[in-house]
């Protein structure tokens, strides 16, 4: 009896110690790596770039993007429509586009890419939001 007792008791701190670890983890990068995550976009690497992602997070599209790109782009266009210039949201759909584009979305996508780059770069605000640290402005 007690050598099963002492089983469930050494089994549950086992658990416990095994379930109390961190959440959230690190790993060590080198400086070219972490150049690489920084400065990664549709153009220059394939893959989406990181704040075109937290965009699609924030606005709860991450996992519809894959599946309907023309939706949530339209869902994307209708926001910026509705709260007006965000730079955040014209990088993305500008990013966002031209990854649609050239995945099959054509020519449409692509000039959609160019007006909302230029409005990104050369609209109302943009003076305010290009940091010349921030790789979206490159």
């Amino acid at each position: 009896m007690w050598t099963s007792l002492r089983a469930v008791v050494v089994g549950a701190v086992v658990v416990a110690v095994g379930a109390c670890g961190p959440p959230i983890g690190v790993v060590r990068l080198s400086i070219p790596e972490v150049h690489r995550e920084l400065a990664a976009n549709v153009v220059a690497t394939g893959s989406l770039s990181t704040a075109s992602r937290i965009e699609l997070q924030r606005r709860n599209f991450a996992g519809q993007y894959d599946d309907d790109p023309e939706g949530v782009l339209r869902a994307l266009h209708a926001e910026l429509r509705r709260t007006g210039a965000d730079g955040n949201l014209l990088y993305a759909l500008a990013e966002l586009s031209f990854d649609h584009a050239l995945h099959g979305g054509g020519r449409p996508y692509y000039l959609a890419a160019v007006v909302y780059a230029y409005d990104y770069l050369f609209g109302p605000g943009a003076s305010d939001r290009l940091d010349a640290l921030d790789p979206r402005g490159r």
